[in-house]
């Protein structure tokens, strides 16, 4: 069950869980958290959940542990958490009850406001006929394989950066609004990504390449929607969105390290990576061999 959020992103949540906490790290991202938590669930741990966000949650360890309550009231039969479930809890509903647990197990969280399903769909989605469905044991790999691959994201940073983790967080609200809501498409049909602005958002890649970009910006940039903006990006470019960045990255990367005398972790700086390690994992997934090896290559 979601723990507690900080105050000003939740000001009127009810957040109780009787369960020890033994480690929690978080991301916040526009209209999104992802966090990953570690409890103690050991015997009978009552709790009472009420948040703004729509909930969506892993568990990708530990034992079996028991869950009994009510949502709003109504009471729901007990069910169990195994390692690599997933439960989905609309926004605003009040889970109240307890858990009954045997050891230590972890939970991967993404809280999204429900603004933000709209913001990613855009056309695609009529909100006013939009509800996510709840479910305590929804089904669908690749929703799995994308909040595992966020979780991991949260513990040890990767070098694909922001445009990464949004990427992810994309997929994942349009897998749910696509198989587990009551789906209405608005009227209207999708136009492609017109040269002009894929040579805009190009350009603007180009001009920011340093930076940590963000999926968002970009589709901001295209004047279309996230969702439909990586679909139409990856189209043009025969690349998601966050390859394309990090092979951008790494080819200028390259040509610093062999036009100037940039340490490696100057360079990666300057490139938009956030570590000298993170340039030289990237560095050889595309070159095969380190910075350090290619600069020397490059001066013989």
């Amino acid at each position: 069950m979601p723990a507690s959020l900080p105050e000003h992103r939740a000001p009127l949540a009810i957040q109780q869980y009787d369960a020890e906490i033994l480690s929690r790290r978080g991301v916040d991202g526009d209209g999104f958290r992802v966090e990953t938590e570690t409890q103690n669930v050991i015997g009978h741990c009552g709790f009472d959940v009420q948040i703004p966000e729509h909930a969506l949650t892993l568990t990708p360890d530990g034992p079996p542990t028991w869950v009994s309550g009510r949502i709003d009231g109504r009471p729901i039969d007990p069910f169990p958490v195994r390692p690599g479930q997933l439960t989905l809890r609309p926004a605003g509903e009040r889970f109240r009850g307890y858990t009954d647990g045997l050891g230590t197990r972890g939970e991967v969280r993404l809280l999204f406001e429900p603004e933000f399903v709209t913001q990613v769909g855009g056309a695609e989605i009529d909100p006013s006929r939009l509800e996510l469905v709840r479910s305590m044991d929804l089904r669908n790999p690749s929703i799995l394989q994308a909040l595992a691959a966020l979780g991991r994201e949260v513990e040890q940073p990767g070098p694909m950066g922001r445009a990464y983790a949004e990427g992810l967080v994309v997929l994942t609200v349009i897998e749910l609004v696509r198989h587990h809501s009551t789906l209405a498409p608005a009227p209207g049909r999708r136009a492609g990504l017109p040269p002009r602005r894929l040579r805009q958002v190009v350009d603007y890649i180009e001009a920011h390449l340093g930076e940590d970009l963000s999926l968002l910006t970009l589709a901001a940039e295209a004047g279309m929607s996230p969702a439909h903006f990586a679909r139409e990006f990856k189209r043009a470019m025969r690349a998601p969105v966050h390859q394309y960045l990090l092979g951008r990255r790494v080819e200028w990367a390259a040509a610093l390290l062999a036009g100037t005398d940039q340490s490696v972790a100057e360079v990666a700086l300057a490139t938009g990576f956030s570590s000298q390690a993170h340039l030289t994992t990237a560095f050889q997934r595309f070159y095969g061999t380190t910075p350090a090896a290619y600069r020397r290559e490059r001066c013989r």
